[in-house]
């Protein structure tokens, strides 16, 4: 459970399915409302209930065990509590050859404690804030190769944090964030791609090896290998015209639009290169 004022991995990641715990709580809402007509149906002087159709009772159960279980990975510690009690009493029930049965007593029970878990949830959620990813930069979040590809992931494992990262933030909206990942990204695979190309120094800024990398491909001899190599090279051309300026100077911030043109760049360049390329 998240435990308040507390510092966490970055890797530790909560990702809740929220349709599963709303629903899951109007479903409480909606059965426990049945329930009760049911029990008025039943005369009062019959001290025990007899639920015969069971699939109200067995849906109420699965809702409640998912809310306790979601409400621990969110902090929602009263819906929790609250959602503990109603299970306790579903536990009481009987399952006879007619049906569930309950005494009357902890059917009613069983009511309130459900109408309190609705109000407390209520209540509790409204207090919590959601950030909803954009339907089409979702996978983005998820994917561990960031949509690059796999081989992208095996021919530069190094690189593989900062892919995820930059994945993760272009989802998030967090564009300059994003720029930064792709650059370290993008600095290890021109490494790569300089040095299988024969240049000594790779230790410089990936940018001053851009005319190095080009007079190489230049000097290579015609055939499927130096095309291969000028369409990486075109690529790793369109990566600079996406980036243009220095991720690391101080006032320079990119749009939505901007990282995505150069998350797509770096992708398409890195795909290109990593068959190229000797895996590290």
């Amino acid at each position: 459970m998240l435990t308040p004022n507390r510092i966490v991995s970055r890797w530790y990641v909560i990702q809740l399915q929220a349709h599963n715990l709303l629903a899951s709580a109007a479903n409480v809402a909606l059965i426990c409302e049945k329930l009760r007509h049911e029990s008025e149906l039943c005369p009062r002087e019959v001290e025990t209930v007899c639920f015969e159709n069971r699939e109200p009772i067995l849906l109420l159960t699965a809702s409640i065990h998912l809310i306790v279980a979601e409400a621990e990975n969110v902090g929602l510690s009263m819906t929790q509590a609250a959602a503990g009690r109603v299970a306790y009493v579903l536990n009481q029930l009987q399952d006879t050859a007619r049906g569930f049965t309950l005494p009357r007593h902890l059917v009613d029970r069983l009511i309130d404690y459900g109408a309190q878990l609705n109000q407390t949830f209520s209540d509790e959620i409204a207090s919590k804030k959601v950030y909803v990813l954009r339907p089409e930069l979702a996978h983005l979040y998820s994917e561990a190769s960031g949509g690059f590809g796999a081989e992208v992931i095996d021919t530069f494992p190094e690189a593989i944090e900062d892919i995820e990262e930059a994945s993760k933030c272009l989802a998030l909206g967090r564009s300059t964030a994003c720029i930064f990942h792709l650059m370290r990204a993008m600095e290890l695979a021109v490494r790569q791609m300089a040095g299988r190309l024969g240049i000594l120094n790779v230790e410089k800024e990936w940018g001053k090896l851009l005319s190095e990398i080009s007079g190489k491909v230049e000097k290579l001899p015609k055939g499927p290998d130096r095309d291969a190599w000028s369409e990486a090279h075109s690529h790793l051309y369109h990566v600079k015209q996406a980036w243009r300026n220095s991720t690391m100077h101080p006032k320079k911030t990119y749009t939505d639009v901007e990282a995505k043109a150069v998350f797509d760049a770096v992708g398409s360049f890195m795909r290109h290169l990593a068959p190229l390329v000797p895996p590290t």
